[in-house]
């Protein structure tokens, strides 16, 4: 878990546009800070619960993701 997410995290994470972002965040008052090129960051500890909920299931997703093993061997012809 990261302590901070930033817009562009979140747009994935929650499938909406930048807009509709900005737009939870002004209306619920999220606490950000600035980061990189006038970019904001949201603190994970300062989201609602249901961003927070959102955040933990999609990490959960990415984490059961299986991963490609790499074998030594030339493919089998076809």
């Amino acid at each position: 878990m990261k302590d901070v997410y930033s817009m562009g995290e979140l747009i994935t994470i929650l499938g909406i546009s930048k807009q509709a972002v900005s737009k939870m965040a002004l209306k619920q008052r999220w606490e950000s800070i600035s980061g990189p090129n006038r970019s904001k960051l949201f603190p994970f500890s300062a989201l609602p619960p249901d961003i927070k909920q959102k955040i933990i299931e999609h990490e959960v997703d990415l984490s059961e993701v299986p991963r490609l093993e790499v074998h030594d061997q030339a493919p089998c012809p076809i």
